[in-house]
């Protein structure tokens, strides 16, 4: 490969933690430098490497894993030191929900996707297109087995129709006295409303909202992934480094 998007290093990190005892690099000394200066830890010695990239264009590769309640603290301050940092024009109430939005696909993602080694996450601002990609990944359960497993009446279904009805305001597989099932609509309104777009994998479903130009796209992958992975694209103004509209 000559180069990598925030979601194919977050997959390859998975891949490569499942692994453990594996290695890779590119032949493409750009792709090298780029993963060298997101702290991807399974480059080979062989690696060779380019002149460095702007670090403050990459959100550097981060997991967490384990109990949310315990490590919630750990995932408020990273958002805060790391991500909200992007956009220090923006009024708190907006830093606010970007990182309730950011929180809520990370809780999602440990408490449903069960992986023993949590959840990969990584970013990168690009200045020619104007936004700014936050990907994340778990290999773990993935949401068309959860959707199957909670109600039988999907097991015909593919796992396009079980994402779809996933993301849907107020469903969800949790067994819990409370509604539940707000996190992902909500993450899906916030970027709606900011232009962002908002794409998932999970099994061989695909299913993503306002990208080039469609507003709504599903359909069926020639290959599944384990888990599910998320990606989010937030606009950015050039001159502000602020979203390009409120809420």
């Amino acid at each position: 490969t000559k180069f990598f998007r925030p979601y194919c290093l977050v997959y390859l990190d998975q891949q490569l933690l499942q692994a453990k005892s594996k290695s890779c690099y590119s032949i493409n000394k750009e792709a090298n430098q780029y993963l060298k200066q997101c702290g991807f830890e399974f480059l080979s010695t062989s690696a060779e490497f380019c002149e460095p990239f702007p670090d403050t264009y990459i959100i550097k590769l981060k997991r967490f894993k384990g109990n949310i309640s315990v490590i919630e603290s750990d995932i408020i301050n990273w958002i805060q030191d790391d991500i909200i940092c992007l956009f220090p024009a923006i009024p708190s109430s907006l830093k606010k929900a970007i990182g309730e939005n950011l929180f809520e696909i990370i809780n999602n993602s440990i408490f449903h996707g069960a992986n023993e080694n949590g959840i990969s996450i990584a970013g990168q601002f690009y200045p020619q297109k104007s936004y700014c990609e936050i990907a994340f990944y778990d290999a773990g359960v993935g949401i068309p087995k959860l959707v199957r497993e909670f109600d039988s009446n999907f097991l015909e279904c593919t796992d396009c129709q079980c994402i779809e009805w996933a993301i849907q305001n107020y469903n969800s597989t949790r067994n819990l006295d409370d509604p539940g099932g707000i996190g992902l609509n909500a993450v899906r309104t916030f970027l709606q409303k900011n232009n962002g777009t908002f794409q998932m994998v999970s099994g061989n479903g695909y299913y993503a909202e306002n990208i080039d130009g469609i507003t709504h796209a599903s359909h069926t992958l020639l290959n599944n992934i384990d888990g599910t992975l998320v990606n989010l694209r937030i606009v950015i103004d050039l001159e502000t480094y602020s979203l390009q509209r409120a809420i």
